[in-house]
């Protein structure tokens, strides 16, 4: 039975995302944007504010692997 592909999409988006962590370490507003264009998303800067600010569990202005982890943990939840 093949893979549907609204799930090969959702299992990109989260490669890219791991991919462009091991690269720096976290993710930033600009990671993040240059991931979105990868993906062929255009999000605002507004909008890429809001989605790290919803998930920085330090608050410094990244998503690190502990973030990363917590995001993952939710979204296994849903």
């Amino acid at each position: 039975m093949p893979i549907p592909l609204s799930n090969l999409s959702f299992v990109a988006r989260r490669l890219s995302i791991v991919s462009a962590m091991i690269r720096v370490g976290s993710i930033s507003e600009k990671n993040l944007k240059a991931v979105a264009l990868e993906l062929g998303e255009t999000l605002s800067a507004e909008e890429i504010k809001a989605m790290i600010d919803e998930f920085d569990g330090d608050q410094d202005g990244e998503i690190n692997a502990e973030d990363f982890r917590e995001i993952m943990r939710q979204s296994t939840l849903s």
